[in-house]
């Protein structure tokens, strides 16, 4: 029996400096490289013809899923790896991979998506059976995880969680064309479903990175109130009350219902945690700051995968080490508020602060001998 092959679907427009790392990373793992193109103007095309691509040109529609669903449609492989130009898979082992694709239990399986540098992982489903039910929707926001779901049901098979990953470097570099591509197509798509929480809060986040904080505002307001509605709540849901709770501490607005609010919905969501210890250790309600913030040092952002959203490495520890050390040096635990300065030095030597606050520290437990 021959053992499955595996397909790798890509779109690309203008991808010249990413699309070599991408392709590199994924060649000796995959049988067939697809490749739509919407539109280049660079060296795109050039590069890819390198990597023995099987090359598609596909007029942009506006469409996400139109152009990720022309992909599909030239592929000849058992099995679907979609990954983007801008992203790259990690280091992983070809028996294992294999051993993925022989399950023959399982339609699909997620991948650990590191969307940031310096960022936790979150799941993606990015590995699924090559099957013409199994499709893209939405113009924006594509996903296969309706149809999925649905031919999971007709053939009596399951998805899986696998330990492979990719990461996301897009997001390192200047995004407004990004955001004025965006824009509109999550408009388009909030008319057809006026109550996805994602793309209200999508269209919050462009329209604050383009200069619109009232814009933004509404956006996250009124995705607050379809979850406000809502029964049942994902971890992405979270993501509108984290947003709005930013912008209101940078404009001083008083965050504490909201706040409040927020982790009754999402207990642990880990950002909202980390600002209420902050708020707290604000307050001077330091044993309390100190136990959240423990709470959160002893995650290990490493092996930490969430449904949907990524966080910061840093709040679960420099952070968090420095708060600590504020904590303790406020009820007169000098020991250890020396201990976490002394963390947060390691993981950030640049930060003089740290430097400072340990040895003004130092000198008190000193003094006290």
């Amino acid at each position: 029996m021959n053992e499955p092959e595996l397909t790798a679907c890509l779109i690309v427009r203008d991808e010249e400096s990413v699309l070599s790392t991408c392709l590199k990373s994924i060649q000796s793992f995959v049988d067939e490289l697809i490749i739509v193109d919407t539109g280049s103007t660079d060296q795109t095309k050039q590069i890819a013809e390198k990597f023995q691509t099987k090359l598609y040109d596909f007029e942009w529609c506006d469409d996400f899923s139109a152009a990720r669903n022309e992909a599909l449609k030239h592929a000849t492989g058992d099995w679907i790896l979609w990954i983007d130009a801008d992203e790259q898979l990690d280091d992983t082992e070809p028996h294992y991979i294999k051993s993925l694709l022989t399950d023959s239990s399982k339609i699909a399986y997620t991948v650990r998506l590191f969307p940031k540098r310096n960022h936790t992982a979150y799941q993606s489903y990015r590995l699924f059976r090559n099957l013409p039910q199994i499709q893209f929707q939405g113009i924006i926001h594509e996903s296969i995880y309706s149809s999925l779901l649905e031919v999971a049901e007709n053939t009596h098979r399951e998805t899986g969680h696998s330990l492979l990953a990719i990461k996301h470097c897009g997001y390192e570099h200047h995004q407004e064309v990004k955001h004025k591509r965006n824009m509109p197509l999550l408009y388009k798509r909030l008319k057809e479903e006026p109550t996805s929480i994602r793309c209200l809060w999508h269209l919050g986040f462009i329209q604050e990175q383009l200069g619109d904080e009232t814009g933004a505002e509404d956006s996250w307001k009124t995705a607050i109130q379809v979850i406000q509605k809502n029964k049942e709540v994902i971890s992405l849901d979270s993501l509108p009350y984290a947003y709005l709770i930013r912008l209101y501490l940078r404009k001083g607005n008083d965050i504490a219902a909201l706040l409040e609010e927020a982790l009754f919905r999402f207990p642990k969501q880990y950002e909202l945690i980390w600002i209420k210890a902050q708020l707290l250790k604000s307050t001077h309600q330091y044993h309390d700051a100190l136990n959240m913030f423990k709470q959160l040092i002893r995650i290990d952002p490493n092996s930490l995968v969430d449904q949907a959203i990524a966080y910061d490495y840093r709040i679960f520890q420099v952070l968090s080490y420095e708060p600590i050390g504020d904590c303790c040096y406020k009820l007169g635990r000098y020991k250890d508020s020396i201990a976490y300065y002394r963390k947060a030095e390691q993981v950030d030597p640049s930060k003089i602060e740290f430097y400072l606050k340990r040895s003004f520290v130092e000198n008190l437990e000193q003094n006290k001998k």
